[in-house]
């Protein structure tokens, strides 16, 4: 087992970046989204699928965190381009997830509630 601090900082910078969406949308947008059910306890289809989004987030730290395991073994995990991948990645996650979150406040102001 080989150890980099270089390469440890640079996964604990991405691990914590990645926690963010999963923690607010835990513990800010689920409530949100399940205070927006209908009469029938049917949420609409934007709903749920930000309600997916918030799931599938809980997979960016896993990967950072199997990816740091896997650097102490092999080198090529280690290597600036996989850190710079892997973040790339979180950037373009984070943008989708915003401008839905964007998408779907513009809708509810424009539209006066669900419909």
């Amino acid at each position: 087992m080989h150890f980099n601090p270089t390469v440890a900082a640079g996964y604990s910078v991405l691990l914590l970046s990645s926690l963010a969406i999963p923690f607010l949308h835990l513990h800010v947008a689920d409530l949100a989204i399940e205070h927006t059910r209908m009469v029938t306890e049917f949420l609409p289809a934007h709903f749920l699928f930000w309600r997916w989004l918030g799931d599938f987030a809980w997979v960016f730290p896993v990967v950072v965190i199997t990816l740091y395991l896997l650097s102490l073994r092999r080198e090529k995990f280690g290597r600036t381009s996989t850190l710079l991948g892997l973040a790339t990645a979180q950037v373009l996650f984070v943008t989708l997830y915003g401008v839905y979150c964007g998408f779907l406040l513009s809708h509810l102001l424009l539209l006066g509630g669900l419909g």
